[in-house]
Parts: C-alpha cells; structure tokens; sequence
C-alpha cells in the first residue's frame, strides 16, 4: 500500500502572471546558513535592504523579508504561529531551524566604502544570488537595534515593503481564496489541496479562468485481493495553523481518511506555500511495504483538472515529461522506469510541463529522485482523461471527465521507505530555464559599523 503524504510546503496548480522578465520564485534560506548573530536575533529586528542609485548617489532600499517559524521536522511551529505575539521589546528569538524567505527581483549592487548603515544597525551581513544579472546580485541582512527602521524612516513613514507592508499574498478564509495581484485560487472547503478554479490576472488587467475542478484518484489494485479505490471525498484536509508575511502565506495542513462512518487521523503535515507568482510543493511518499509484492501493475494516483483556457505545449514549449502509455505500465515498472530515465542527470531528475493561460506562460518542474524513477514512479502527462482511463481498462465517466488533464504516478514497483519529490508552478516569461526557489547564499558579515545607533553612521566595508 502507498500512502501519499505532502509536506514541507503544497495540490497542483498552476501559477501565472503578468509578463516580466524577473525571477518568479523566492529565495529560501535556513536559519542554520547564517551567522550565529543571526539566529540569535529577534525576527522582527532583521531587516532586508539592497542598494540602488538615486540621482547618481547610492541609497538603501527596504526589501520584503519573512521568517517562517519552522520545527526540526520542517513544519510550522504551531507555537510561535498562533501564540500572542511579545512585546517589541522582548520578542522571541529565532530558531535554527526557522526559514528565512524572500525575493531576489530587486538585489542591487554590492556595497563597497563608505555608507551610512540602513538602520540603528547592528550587524550586517551581504546575501548574494549568482542567477541575477551583474550589478543585481546583491542585498544586505540587516540586525537593527528598535526602533528596526532605514535611515530617515519611522514606523508611520516606513517605505513599502518595510515595516507594516501590506502582505503579497492574502488569505481570504471566508471566501476560501488565496488572493495576489497575479492569480485567485479558490479552493475546496474540505481539501485545501484541490481547487474549484484557478484565475489569473492577464497584463492588461483581465482575469482569465486557468483552471478548474481539480481532483485525484488513487487506485491499488492488490493481489490475492480487490482494488481499492480512493477519491478526494476520502482524504480531507485542514488548515490548523497559518502564518503570513510580506512574502507569502504559509499554513500547516492535517490530513484525515474517511472510512466508512470513522475519520482516521492520518498523521500527516505539510507546509502549504502560496507566493506572490509560485508556488513551492514538496511531496513526501510514504510506502509502509514493498509495494512489487502486494500491488499489481497499473496502481497508482491520478491528479487531474479541467484546462478551461490553458494550453499545454504551445509552440516553443517542448513537453518534457513522457506522456502516457498504457501498454507500458501494463508491462511493470522496470520497462516504464526506461522512458523516465531519460529525463535524469545524476541523481536527480525533472520533468517539465510548460503552457500558456491566454497569452501568458507557465512552468511546473517536478524533482524526483533518481531511485523512485528506477522504480517506475515518475509523472506521466494525461492529454485525455477519458481516452487513458479507457486504454487503462478503467471506468469511464464521460461527464466528469471530459476535457480534463492531468497526470499518473505508478506506484506499483516502489519499495518499502520513503522519499521526497520536489514542485514549482511558476511564470516563465525569459527565465523558463531557471530553478526554483532562487539561488541565494549568505556570503558574509560585514562588522559591526563603526557608530551604532544613529542614522548618520557609517562604516567602510573591507574588501
């Protein structure tokens, strides 16, 4: 038996904006990365700050910055989320564990001489992310003594994306939307992983339907027993703890089977990420047993959705992941795993699908290790739900199924263990050849300044 399990971040859908050639996903950064001065400070004295010219003189910008607070398991720490938040001037410390999230759009250039720091500074580290073009690779962490404000600012006149920034992403629990400037993704009151529709905005400020109905089916056909079959009215998902920040919208999800009259606790939690344009979704697999010796050929899960006015593989977009053959996973996961393989270099292997919602573009990469794909267990691309479900010698139900898309996961040759698979629905636009999240590094700390505390301090940065 196979047991689904998504943690760490988030169900697939598909994320698009309007066009720009920046970098679409945020940049993570553990807490255990940095200097000691840093996961020993208090998240709301950190600042983010890059350097851009203003009238041929460098000046400090303000950069959104978010702590998620995080446990050695890698899930929100329900504790610090949801607990009173302390008063300023004795906030709870960071945690090695925590994540520090934030965009890398607008790095400037790299501070050299002297400048007056960019707050009542009290350490100051530089954050360097190699993708971004030469001149825009660089920002400063900031350790700000209170009040945490830039040089000049107070906190009723802070610049945007500072203190008291509205966030990026909102979440409207009433409405059972996740909203940005970009996308509206309205999902299922019972499994936030689904969604009922998926809109997004075009450059001219029309909002185009993406997507809609999403669903999954897994399917276990047991040997020397029936198949069991289980749908999203099965599994449900809750939402029991959220943080927000100036980056996005983080919750904590629990999963529950429904069996017959009971509701079982699967035990399960995931991090659910939206972001202002992306979404980050890592996928735990959780097989109890040997799945080659109690699954027949043909188990596995179906994700599936209605395209609305998505296109897939448009021109200039090849496909990348294999599309679906019913006589090979017929024939077992040792010839399917042959197909998958080609999309492996070392041990890691992607698979992409690329599209368009109108006439902007979207990227979904899937990672999955190199041992599962060995296994037969890597994404096959669903054209025509009906027409796989048919070859498969599955039901078919024409009118829940038509027009829909998706993807199939053969589980059928996984081993007994557990392994991670890693997704990001992003807008491409120039950067479809990126990675997410965006590559970015602490490189080092820059001292202490020579004056603390006052505005017009300054330091000269050694090289």
């Amino acid at each position: 038996m196979v047991v689904w399990r998504l943690t760490k971040h988030t169900a697939l859908i598909l994320l698009v904006t309007g066009a720009s050639p920046s970098l679409a996903c945020p940049a993570f950064m553990g807490a255990d990365s940095t200097p000691e001065w840093v996961q020993s400070g208090a998240p709301d004295h950190l600042r983010l700050f890059t350097i851009e010219n203003s009238g041929g003189l460098p000046q400090w910008k303000s950069l959104p910055l978010q702590i998620d607070p995080m446990t050695e398991a890698g899930i929100l720490d329900v504790a610090r989320t949801v607990a009173p938040k302390k008063e300023p001037s004795a906030p709870a410390p960071m945690s090695k564990h925590d994540r520090i999230v934030f965009e890398v759009n607008e790095f400037g250039a790299e501070l050299s001489g002297d400048m007056a720091m960019p707050c009542n500074t009290v350490q100051l580290g530089e954050i360097a992310a190699p993708m971004r073009p030469a001149g825009r690779r660089h920002a400063y962490l900031a350790l700000c003594a209170p009040p945490a404000t830039a040089a000049g600012e107070n906190s009723a006149t802070a610049a945007p994306d500072s203190i008291g920034a509205a966030p990026r992403v909102r979440h409207d629990q009433r409405g059972q939307k996740l909203v940005t400037s970009f996308f509206e993704y309205n999902y299922l009151p019972t499994n936030q992983l689904l969604f009922r529709t998926l809109s997004a905005r075009m450059p001219d400020g029309r909002w185009v339907n993406a997507g809609s109905d999403s669903d999954f089916r897994l399917r276990l056909d047991l040997k020397k027993f029936f198949t069991l079959n289980f749908t999203n009215n099965d599994v449900e998902s809750y939402v029991e703890a959220t943080h927000s920040g100036n980056v996005g919208v983080v919750g904590m999800i629990n999963f529950y089977l429904r069996l017959m009259m009971f509701k079982i606790d699967l035990k399960m939690a995931t991090i659910a990420g939206f972001y202002e344009r992306s979404a980050n979704i890592p996928m735990i697999v959780d097989v109890p047993m040997p799945a080659n010796k109690h699954l027949n050929n043909g188990s596995g899960m179906t994700y599936t959705y209605k395209l609305d006015q998505t296109k897939i593989n448009p021109t200039g977009y090849p496909l990348s992941i294999p599309e679906s053959n019913a006589e090979l996973i017929k024939k077992g996961p040792s010839e399917l795993a042959k197909i998958g393989l080609g999309n492996c270099s070392g041990e890691k292997c992607v698979y992409r699908l690329a599209g368009a919602v109108d006439t902007e573009k979207f990227v979904l990469d899937m990672d999955i290790p190199r041992t599962a794909v060995e296994n037969g267990f890597f994404p096959l691309y669903v054209a025509d739900v009906p027409k796989f479900k048919e070859s498969m010698g599955w039901k078919v139900n024409k009118e829940e199924d038509e027009g829909r898309i998706g993807f199939y996961f053969e589980n059928s040759g996984l081993p007994k263990g557990r392994f991670q698979m890693d997704y990001w629905i992003r807008f491409a636009s120039a950067e479809e050849n990126s990675v997410c999240p965006s590559p970015a590094e602490f490189k080092r700390t820059l001292g202490h300044p020579a004056v603390v505390g006052g505005p017009a301090g300054k330091s000269t940065i050694a090289h």
